[in-house]
């Protein structure tokens, strides 16, 4: 194997290496980008699944209570507010 050396002029190097650099820290924030984008979607679908769940339950004192059961709680409820 042949080891290929290449001469570069002054200031060449430090050249390629800032844009090594700039390629590496792009590339770096696009990744960045992308994974918390995808974290924070996974989130939400996660939050709003939770959200319509309970909005779609009714809650458990109205499943208890038949039509009978509305009177006494009713006439109840207007002697606290009453006071």
């Amino acid at each position: 194997m042949l080891a290929a050396q290449i001469f570069l002029r002054a200031g060449q190097m430090a050249a390629l290496d800032k844009l090594r650099t700039e390629l590496l820290n792009r590339s770096a924030v696009t990744l960045q980008r992308h994974a918390r984008g995808f974290v924070l979607r996974r989130r939400y679908a996660r939050a709003r699944r939770a959200a319509l769940t309970l909005q779609a339950r009714p809650p458990a004192r109205s499943l208890s209570l038949a039509a009978g059961d509305m009177q006494p709680l009713c006439a109840t409820l207007v002697q606290v507010l009453s006071l």
